[in-house]
């Protein structure tokens, strides 16, 4: 990047790899990273938090409805299916 003229940047996955597909690692990464920053590393422009809303893969929408509890809130409008582990 360097080479053409570019700022060394990058954005931050706290969940899959970085937290061993363990969203519940995902507070590590955190703090870790929040070092980093901290220390003045300026190449961190931003992060990716999986939002850990369940465990485990959601059901795409056309599922959701019928699996949905009454008193949770709706989730968002997605397509597919999402992995947070």
């Amino acid at each position: 990047m360097e080479k053409a003229g570019l700022q060394p940047r990058i954005m931050i996955d706290f969940s899959h790899a970085n937290s061993s597909k363990d969203y519940r690692r995902q507070s590590i990464v955190c703090r870790d990273v929040a070092g980093q920053i901290a220390s003045g590393d300026k190449r961190i422009m931003g992060v990716m938090i999986e939002s850990s809303l369940v465990a485990g893969c959601q059901p795409s929408l056309s599922a959701r409805p019928r699996l949905r509890p009454k008193h949770h809130r709706r989730l968002p409008r997605l397509a597919g299916n999402l992995c947070l582990a």
